[in-house]
């Protein structure tokens, strides 16, 4: 069953490897909101070529969706494969790598609230 495609997210821009021109959908990860829904965190490019992370939101909480794209991806530092997860204190962060560039990613943590039905990085 296919959940979604790449190209509903309004922010997502095409990649070209070699001949071939695509779309990318990469590293999903799902999170149950205390509401019930579904809420993904996946990974594709931007329009200008960054890498970031995507959401998508199944109000349903079936992963089969229907699932909606949110129309801005959560950040613009080429990074992506995001994890939520709490720390021993009970705060929600997220991890992901940054920058998107062979050799030079690292990790990156930082603190994130979920504010209707999203997750939104604290800065």
């Amino acid at each position: 069953h296919l959940l979604f495609k790449a190209s509903e997210a309004p922010w997502v821009g095409p990649v070209t490897l070699g001949e071939n021109t695509g779309n990318v959908t990469d590293a999903p990860t799902v999170y149950r909101l205390e509401s019930g829904a579904l809420l993904m965190l996946w990974s594709s490019f931007t329009k200008d070529g960054k890498y970031c992370i995507g959401q998508a939101l199944s109000e349903s909480g079936n992963v089969q969706g229907p699932w909606v794209q949110m129309p801005e991806p959560l950040n613009n530092d080429d990074g992506g494969h995001a994890m939520l997860f709490k720390d021993k204190n009970g705060n929600l962060k997220i991890s992901y790598h940054s920058p998107n560039t062979t050799g030079l990613e690292r990790l990156t943590i930082k603190d994130v609230v979920i504010e209707n039905n999203k997750v939104r990085i604290i800065e």
